[in-house]
């Protein structure tokens, strides 16, 4: 939805990758059923690295458990903290959550065509340049982002190029290099092993790894351009 919003050449699109983004949100689960206070237990070694009043307490346990106050990388729900608390920061600036999809939200409405859309730690806004520009202000009046925001070449493991006329923008999106870590994997998994391959009519080249065959992609037949 965000690439085809973009279509239109007084339209722009960046990304930002929100510096520590979980660290920044408080562990909260007073909205999430069924989920309590979490506890961490720190390994001896961790004491050197937390602040010295807590490692003054943590000396005095046997083994060293204290609540775990921010959400971290790694925990199965941080991600969905994070995303909760970034749509409210969001929300109150006017912001409106899609029927279909939480994390894709809709700009305000006197700021049509404007999308952002989050996942995990990563967001993109697309629209005209004033109107992206407001997206980081919200943001930034709650989190540090870090690096300032870039025209993305890359999301999600997607390559992304922009190629444009006077009329139209074109996005081209590609998981060639994605495909060939697959092939690569696969041909040293299982190629050369008595595995047998059938082949198959897709629109891949046969060699995934040669970059020339991409300008030569034509779908067969059995398969509808979109």
């Amino acid at each position: 939805v965000a690439f085809n919003a973009i279509a239109h050449p007084d339209r722009i699109m960046e990304c930002i990758d929100v510096e520590n983004a979980y660290l920044q949100t408080v562990y909260d689960t007073s909205n999430l059923k069924g989920l309590g206070a979490h506890y961490i237990k720190l390994p001896r070694e961790a004491l050197e690295d937390i602040p010295k009043e807590l490692a003054a307490e943590a000396r005095k346990m046997r083994n060293p458990i204290f609540k775990m106050e921010r959400a971290l990388y790694g925990h199965p729900i941080s991600a969905k903290i994070f995303i909760t608390e970034m749509r409210n920061v969001l929300k109150k600036a006017g912001f409106r959550e899609a029927h279909h999809d939480p994390a894709l939200l809709h700009g305000p409405s006197d700021r049509p065509g404007l999308l952002v859309c989050m996942y995990v730690d990563d967001v993109l806004a697309s629209g005209k340049q004033t109107d992206v520009d407001f997206v980081w202000k919200t943001i930034r009046t709650r989190f540090d982002i870090g690096t300032d925001p870039a025209m993305p070449t890359e999301f999600l493991g997607t390559e992304i190029k922009f190629r444009s006329d006077k009329e139209y923008r074109r996005v081209v999106l590609s998981m060639r290099d994605y495909t060939r870590h697959l092939y690569n994997n696969y041909e040293e998994a299982y190629l050369g092993k008595g595995v047998s391959v059938k082949e198959q009519i897709t629109p891949i080249p046969s060699d995934p790894r040669d970059d020339s065959a991409e300008t030569n992609l034509t779908p067969p037949k059995t398969f509808r351009p979109l």
